[in-house]
């Protein structure tokens, strides 16, 4: 696992990554570049809740579904 400061930083890097690049193309709505920042986090959601061991399927399948909807939006 990755040490808290990594993460933080692994995290960061990835919206700055995608914002930047929708900047620079002018057909990318701000609804658009939020929605790929929200895929961001449910997809860090996932891969935890995906490893934790107390974790249910639940859950899991939960996350998934907030995903779709919002890959819907």
């Amino acid at each position: 696992m990755m040490d808290a400061k990594s993460k933080a930083e692994e995290l960061v890097d990835k919206y700055c990554s995608s914002i930047g690049i929708w900047n620079l193309d002018s057909n990318f709505s701000l609804f658009d570049i939020a929605k790929r920042c929200a895929l961001i986090a449910v997809d860090e959601i996932l891969d935890v809740v995906k490893w934790a061991i107390i974790s249910s399927i639940d859950e899991y399948e939960y996350w998934q579904e907030v995903r779709k909807e919002i890959e819907a939006l």
